[in-house]
């Protein structure tokens, strides 16, 4: 709470009568302005309060000084307890109330706290709008006070940027300082007497004794120092509430090392003055831990800002606005350090906290909701996030306006979750439209700082919007612009996230690759400038880049952009590594990248091996063509050692079902599958398929999820008849995921689809004729590998060897086909003699299952096997009530086990 807002009425004691009940009235409001310089609310209302009941004993005409005073302290009280809309209305009560003995003076700070209240409520226009008024009154009835125009122009300026007007938020904010210079060159030109400490600010007083001790020796020069002292510490906690406003408008649009600069001052000048746990100062503390995280030094936030909630939830409570303010920045850092898992409860608890709070309406519930959506996104729950993104842009449209910047902001956002899902076209057009909206807002005339800026729908776009390839030449134009590397604030970070949605979307695209490539190089040259080349968004762009290039590549000959794409991944993965850490998901995923385009290129360095588990004698003989690989049979050892640790290093940070896990998955199946690693490739099958078929997966990421297992199954292609088989095994799963999916689900993504549906059929269906051919020969392997296993008497071994058998026939001949029953009776039989207790439960309740399921398709002759071997195994001891973990941990790699689970 800065000096202005500890107390207005500076006249009031010329004003109220002497007198005993006077005196405690006056004591009491003495004490609430002592308890308010400390940042004690709570005490300070309760000061206020008592004042207010020993005010019935006065008469009338002594009440109404006292009066207004108490119930002024008492809505900004309210007002910083987060009451915003109650404080606005007691307010413009007391407005209405005053009388003929207040001056103008006293009326223009009833009406700032009347604008202060509306900005606090999100209605920037208005407060904006008042402000402005304010400043006209003052200069016409007073021209000299400067003072009040400090925190004047300060609110503005921050009015006017949530509006998007950055260049007068700046000039505002200038002349905000140039009038505060002007007051302290002019004080300290005549205070030279004062003690100072070594940066030239007075030395604060104690001043209850202070004031006591020299009112008391009717000293009126030390009376004249003193009050020279305080107006001057009040001055320069004035600076301090301009560099917290400053920080924040510069973060606005994306200047986050200008904001951090600001936000250093600010709290070093408010820890001096106030203590580092005043409330003014846990804010500016706050706001300091979320811009170290926006430069990068993530390590420095998140210690930061917790310590920072603990002492805000302490002082002011667990609902309080700044509370839910400094815990919104917690989520933000949370996100950075890609701790998404409490990233996301603890936004979601904030969203219900804030809406019940401060109302749906309010923007610090829109941006609560918003922060969910992204650690939806963050965790690759894109239809979630659609959702959630659709019901901020339909309340944000309400209230600002459908292009207002937040609005547009939300929309963006939605275009890249589209994206995600798969909905490419509805992606496409609604990045196109959001990008030609941002265009319009953040315009910038040359010759005058006047920002052609509206919330109304005369900005909106009414035209029709193009596609991507009509819009070429207009992305080109903006291309150049954001490579003048000029300090343009068109240049906005709002409208750099759309162009990335735009790029991601043109790189998937045949005919707009190139497009894609200048369009990351663009902003990686934007991030470099506007923010430095170590930045985390800078960092981001590169790694966009770096991909754009190994995508555009025509194949591995075309060695020079797979070796830009290489050395791009050096540096970013070098980067990440030194500044967000080895274990953090970006670093992860560089140092894959750069693994796979160094793999690409036939290459290899001992630099590489970081992770501690190199072991080359795991490597089968019999590589790929070994004389015509430029990567030796121990380095091909180190990287699926690396591949395997990258996999375990994403289950780690960002789960199993992780879009990157995934990503990480599947090339490490091909690395395995190139060494060709049987032990290896099945257990990559293992993880990977069920996970693909999860539920949670399949709802959110329905066609990542198909194209993964087609991936799975190419990677396969050409091992020979057992993995072909698997293969084939794998498309007849996705292809039946399609068939089996309700006409209600993912109807916008039914083209898209069908689309994908026909490319598996078609592998589908050349691998089932190669499979076919060859299938006499495999099917006949695979029998006298079963007939050993029995005469042997080692059933796990039969029950493995049977399980590929039926996996062969069900691929080729469908599940309800008598001979692929027959193989999976016999499948269940193997498993009800195996000697672990767990597997003959797999297959007690795999038998219950299949007479059920295929009641109808079972001969006589087998339904009769199956209840005998029922019967059988149920005499020996086992009973179907029992309860048994299907996969035991000492049975999580028993063949007989795993083989079923798959399938």
């Amino acid at each position: 709470m800065s000096d202005d807002e500890r107390g207005y009425f500076v006249s009031y004691p010329i004003l109220i009568p002497k007198g005993t009940l006077c005196d405690r009235v006056t004591r009491d409001i003495d004490l609430g302005k002592e308890f308010l310089k400390k940042g004690d609310l709570k005490s300070a209302e309760t000061a206020f309060i008592r004042g207010q009941h020993f005010l019935k004993h006065l008469a009338p005409h002594e009440q109404e000084p006292y009066e207004i005073q108490i119930r002024v302290q008492l809505a900004g009280i309210k007002l910083h307890q987060g009451g915003y809309k109650e404080a606005e209305e007691d307010f413009t009560a007391v407005l209405g109330d005053m009388g003929t003995k207040f001056n103008n003076r006293e009326r223009n700070a009833i009406k700032r706290w009347i604008a202060t209240s509306l900005l606090r409520q999100g209605q920037y226009e208005q407060a904006a709008i008042l402000f402005s008024s304010l400043l006209e009154i003052i200069s016409a009835q007073d021209p000299d006070n400067l003072t009040a125009e400090i925190p004047i122009r300060r609110d503005l300026a921050f009015a006017s940027a949530c509006q998007g007007y950055y260049q007068q938020a700046l000039r505002h904010m200038n002349t905000a300082h140039d009038c505060l210079g002007q007051i302290l060159t002019n004080l300290n030109a005549s205070s030279e007497s004062l003690p100072r400490d070594e940066t030239g600010e007075p030395l604060p007083f104690e001043l209850d004794e202070a004031i006591a001790r020299q009112i008391s020796a009717g000293d009126e020069v030390q009376k004249n120092e003193l009050r020279k002292s305080l107006y001057l510490r009040g001055l320069y906690a004035k600076r301090d509430q301009l560099y917290l406003t400053e920080s924040k408008i510069h973060s606005m649009w994306g200047d986050f090392e200008a904001a951090l600069q600001k936000s250093e001052i600010a709290l070093r000048g408010m820890a001096k003055r106030w203590g580092s746990g005043h409330i003014k100062t846990l804010e500016c503390a706050s706001y300091h831990s979320l811009f170290l995280a926006l430069n990068s030094r993530v390590l420095e936030a998140e210690p930061a800002c917790s310590l920072t909630l603990v002492e805000t939830q302490r002082r002011l409570g667990p609902r309080h606005p700044q509370t839910l303010e400094t815990l919104g920045h917690l989520v933000s850092i949370l996100l950075f350090n890609a701790r998404l898992v409490e990233a996301g409860d603890t936004a979601k608890s904030l969203a219900k906290t804030t809406e019940s709070l401060l109302t749906a309406d309010h923007p610090q519930t829109h941006l609560s909701r918003y922060r969910v959506a992204e650690t939806l996104i963050a965790v690759g729950d894109y239809v979630s996030a659609e959702v959630e993104l659709q019901g901020i842009i339909t309340d944000a449209t309400r209230v600002y306006g459908a292009y207002h910047r937040d609005t547009l902001m939300y929309r963006s956002r939605l275009a890249l979750a589209k994206f995600h899902i798969g909905k490419i076209q509805e992606a496409e057009d609604l990045a196109i439209h959001v990008l030609q909206e941002q265009q319009k807002i953040y315009t910038i005339s040359k010759s005058d700082e006047t920002m052609v800026y509206s919330t109304s729908e005369q900005v909106g776009h009414h035209g029709s919007v193009k596609t991507l390839a009509e819009y070429q030449e207009t992305l080109n134009d903006l291309l150049v612009s954001i490579n003048s590397n000029s300090d343009d604030l068109r240049i906005h970070p709002y409208l750099l996230q759309t162009l990335r949605t735009i790029a991601l979307i043109a790189e998937g695209s045949d005919d707009l690759g190139d497009l894609a490539l200048r369009t990351f190089q663009a902003l990686w040259e934007r991030n470099k400038f506007s923010l430095n080349e170590t930045s985390m968004f800078t960092l981001g762009s590169e790694y966009d880049l770096a991909l754009a290039y190994r995508i555009g590549a025509k194949g591995p000959d075309d060695a020079r952009p797979l070796e830009i794409a290489v050395e791009h991944l050096r540096h970013v993965h070098q980067k990440c590594y030194s500044i967000l850490g080895p274990e953090h998901p970006g670093t992860v995923s560089a140092r894959r990248e750069f693994i796979t385009g160094r793999c690409i290129l036939g290459q290899w360095e001992p630099s590489l091996d970081l992770s501690g588990k190199d072991d080359p004698d795991h490597v089968p003989e019999g590589l790929i063509d070994p004389d015509k690989e430029l990567l030796d049979k121990i380095n091909w050892g180190r990287l699926e050692a690396e591949s395997r640790h990258i996999v375990y290093m994403h289950e780690i940070s960002g789960g199993k079902n992780h879009p990157e896990t995934f990503r990480s998955l599947l090339w490490l199946l091909t690395v395995r599958v190139h060494l060709r690693m049987e032990k290896g490739i099945d257990e990559t099958l293992r993880k990977g398929l069920p996970r693909f078929r999860h539920a949670s997966v399949r709802r959110e990421r329905f066609v990542e999820s198909l194209v993964l297992e087609r991936k799975f199954a190419l990677a396969m292609s050409g091992l020979g008849d057992k993995y072909d088989a698997k293969a084939l095994q794998i498309l007849y799963n996705a292809s039946r995921a399609i068939r089996e999916l309700p006409e209600t689900k993912h109807g916008e993504l039914r083209e898209r689809i069908e689309a994908l549906k026909t490319d598996i059929d078609d592998q589908r269906n050349a691998l089932f004729i190669k499979v076919s051919r060859d299938r006499e020969a495999l099917e006949a392997e695979l029998r006298l590998r079963i007939e050993r296993a029995e005469e042997e008497g080692s059933y796990d071994d039969a029950a493995a060897h049977q399980a590929e058998l039926w996996s062969l026939l069900a691929s080729l001949d469908d599940h309800d086909n008598p001979r692929t029953l027959d193989a999976q009776i016999k499948l269940h039989e193997f498993q009800l003699s195996s000697a672990e207790y767990d597997v003959r439960i797999i297959g007690l309740r795999a038998m219950r299952e299949l007479t059920r399921k295929y009641a109808k398709a079972l001969t006589t002759g087998q339904t009769q096997r199956v209840e005998e071997a029922m019967k059988r195994r149920m005499r020996d001891g086992i009973r179907p009530g029992k309860r048994s973990s299907l996969v035991p941990s000492d049975q999580s790699t028993n063949p007989a086990v795993v083989t079923l689970v798959e399938l």
